[in-house]
C-alpha cells in the first residue's frame, strides 16, 4: 500500500526530464505481480495519463451532515455541547479522520 501517493507523482512531474523516475511509475502501474493500493487525498495532480493505467479509482467522499454528527457524538463519549457539535460539523472539509484523530 502506498499512501498519499500525490507526493510520488508530483516529485515525478518536478523531475520530468528524468525519465527513469516517470518510467518506475509506468511500470509499478501496468507491471507490478502484487496487487497493491495507491491512496491519495487528491488526484487533482496526478497526470490523467497515470490515472488511466490504474486498474479500479474508487472516490470515498466525505459523509453527510448527520452521519459526521453522529461520529463527533460518539467519539466525543458525552463531553462535547449540540452547540460545538453543529459548529464542527457544518464544516463539510471535516472528515473521519480529523474527528477521530482528536479523542484517540
Amino acid at each position: 500500500m502506498l499512501d498519499e501517493i500525490e507526493d510520488i507523482f508530483q516529485v515525478a512531474e518536478a523531475a520530468v526530464s528524468n525519465r527513469s523516475q516517470k518510467g518506475w511509475i509506468n511500470l509499478m502501474l501496468e507491471e507490478n505481480a502484487l496487487p497493491c493500493f495507491w491512496l491519495s487525498n487528491s488526484i487533482e495532480a496526478i497526470d490523467a495519463a497515470h490515472i488511466r493505467r490504474l486498474d479500479l479509482v474508487i472516490e470515498v467522499p466525505n459523509p453527510p451532515l448527520a452521519q459526521r454528527k453522529q461520529m463527533l457524538r460518539e467519539y466525543g463519549g458525552g463531553k462535547v455541547s449540540d452547540a460545538l457539535v453543529e459548529q464542527l460539523c457544518a464544516h463539510e472539509q471535516i472528515t473521519p479522520a480529523v474527528l477521530g484523530a482528536r479523542w484517540a
